[in-house]
């Protein structure tokens, strides 16, 4: 059938507004051709942006984003399993510069590759630092930041491999008095390109599933505990190597609790990890100091139950006695607790020998 006037493509072409023809007048380009070329063009100029305000500090905010719990859970929300390989390992573990991001969707698709013994194709992303990227993702929240500090630096995602074309996926924040605008930025091209505006839907169900995960990991409170190693009549205090902002300042030694630890299973984790001895949580010293971004100190007394204080993370040691807590700097948080960690130290307890920095 020719094309004519008088059927098949002609009959279409005839419709005013339906076609037009291209510049060297060899064929019509048909309206729904030019439409979905505009729609894939646009999907690649223009990002597609979801936002929504978390009613929690940017801190918390920028500090959940940077968490790799909060991109697993987003994945695993999605039905899609996601792997990060870095050196950092854990649930909290913070996405550092370099790390890459594996993500495979469970899919018949994918079931079928397996089944076949053919390569699958999951999307490899890279972590980047725009800024900052010599800093620490994640700091340890006892540390002061001041209220003028530069903010936490936060990750940007960027394709290393996988199916898509290109692939950028970035978060900003802004503080308001209503709560922290988070705002995720995707621009992403699939191959062959007409499937890009195909995509749209879910990749802007995925990043309100991202906003949804930040909102719940930015309200979940991060508990610090520091432990109070008390022998004779004197604490051990150990001195921060880093970072810089803090090296020097002294702490009672101790970190964050993971996800599923009590208080005393973090004690006792972190001083086999830092000090490499067994002890035994006796109790409190003092109330919860609150650190800002959703974050509080906790005290606790311990006794040794195995091993002598052999600094692994500090650069120093040093036992204190009651009228000595003054001579060292410490940090702002721990310096909170002094006059609680006084009347402990002061409280007679069974002796221990001291270990070798005593």
């Amino acid at each position: 059938m020719g094309i004519g006037a008088g059927g098949g493509w002609g009959r279409f072409a005839a419709r005013p507004g339906r076609t037009r023809v291209d510049p060297a007048g060899t064929a019509p380009i048909p309206a729904w051709q030019r439409s979905l070329t505009s729609a894939w063009q646009a999907s690649i100029v223009n990002p597609l942006r979801a936002s929504l305000i978390i009613d929690a500090p940017e801190g918390s905010v920028r500090r959940a984003l940077a968490r790799t719990d909060t991109w697993t859970r987003t994945a695993s929300a999605l039905g899609a399993r996601l792997e990060v390989a870095g050196p950092a390992t854990g649930p909290r573990a913070p996405l550092r510069s370099g790390d890459l991001v594996r993500i495979r969707v469970d899919s018949p698709i994918s079931r079928l590759t397996s089944a076949l013994h053919l390569p699958a194709r999951a999307l490899m992303l890279r972590v980047e630092y725009e800024s900052g990227a010599d800093r620490d993702p994640d700091p340890d929240p006892s540390v002061p930041v001041g209220r003028h500090a530069a903010p936490r630096p936060v990750p940007t995602l960027t394709l290393f491999s996988g199916p898509l074309r290109s692939c950028r996926i970035n978060v900003e924040t802004v503080s308001t008095a209503a709560g922290t605008v988070a705002t995720v930025d995707c621009r992403i091209a699939a191959t062959p390109g007409f499937l890009t505006p195909l995509l749209r839907a879910r990749i802007l169900h995925a990043a309100q599933m991202l906003l949804s995960m930040m909102t719940l990991v930015a309200r979940e409170p991060v508990t610090v505990v520091g432990a109070a190693i008390i022998v004779e009549q004197r604490v051990l205090a150990a001195r921060r190597a880093g970072p810089p902002e803090v090296a020097g300042l002294w702490e009672l030694p101790g970190g964050k609790v993971e996800p599923g630890e009590t208080d005393e299973q973090a004690v006792r984790r972190e001083l086999s990890e830092e000090l490499g001895v067994d002890v035994t949580v006796v109790g409190r010293i003092g109330r919860d100091v609150d650190l800002g971004d959703n974050s509080m100190l906790r005290c606790y007394r311990v006794e040794l139950a195995g091993g002598r204080p052999v600094p692994t993370e500090h650069d120093a040691t040093r036992w204190l006695g009651a009228t000595e807590l003054d001579t060292v700097d410490w940090l702002p948080a721990d310096r909170q607790v002094l006059k609680d960690l006084q009347r402990a130290v002061l409280h007679r307890q069974p002796h221990h020998r001291l270990g070798p920095s005593g």
